[in-house]
């Protein structure tokens, strides 16, 4: 993966940290969500105004842990430009100058690098945070009823059969 192979380390490991952080805010909403259905079927307007408080104060929270997220995530794709230009420097400036175009070396800074940084490292480090979610969400919803979390996938895994193939044409 290149995010383990280009930029700071320490920079990876604040992306991480806060990528973490933040791959909890799905949890919570789901919490959430089910604190108000509580309240909304028991008829209770005190666990309402509880949640609404929780809710309201969680969201500020992960509003800052996401704006954190954000930064750190900027922070570490700089600093893996920044090395992957140092490379790319080092190679041009080994290379004879008969053997490489000056047209071909502009091309890939300007052009070939934004593509290395949104199809490689920008995508690594959304799967990143997807899996975060994905573990914490499955780790939740296990602890908080296994036996609709088994349901869910057994369906999950089955649905397939039953829905409508697209063959790709529209006749």
């Amino acid at each position: 993966m290149l995010i383990f192979k280009f930029g700071q380390k320490a920079k990876l490991v604040n992306y991480l940290f806060w990528t973490i952080i933040d791959s909890f805010q799905a949890v919570f909403v789901a919490y959430i969500l089910g604190q108000f259905i509580s309240a909304a079927t028991k008829g209770s307007m005190q666990i309402f105004l509880e949640n609404t408080v929780l809710a309201g104060g969680g969201f500020l929270i992960f509003l800052g842990v996401s704006l954190l997220q954000a930064n750190a995530e900027t922070s570490f794709v700089a600093s893996a430009n920044l090395e992957i230009k140092q490379v790319m420097f080092q190679h041009i400036l080994r290379e004879p100058a008969a053997n490489t175009s000056i047209s071909d070396n502009i091309s890939f800074m300007t052009n070939d690098l934004k593509l290395l940084e949104t199809n490689g490292i920008k995508t690594e480090m959304n799967m990143i945070t997807n899996l975060f979610t994905f573990i914490f969400a499955l780790v939740a919803s296990v602890t908080y009823d296994i036996w609709t979390t088994i349901a869910f996938f057994y369906w999950f895994t089955r649905a397939h059969r039953y829905l409508p193939v697209h063959t790709g044409n529209n006749q």
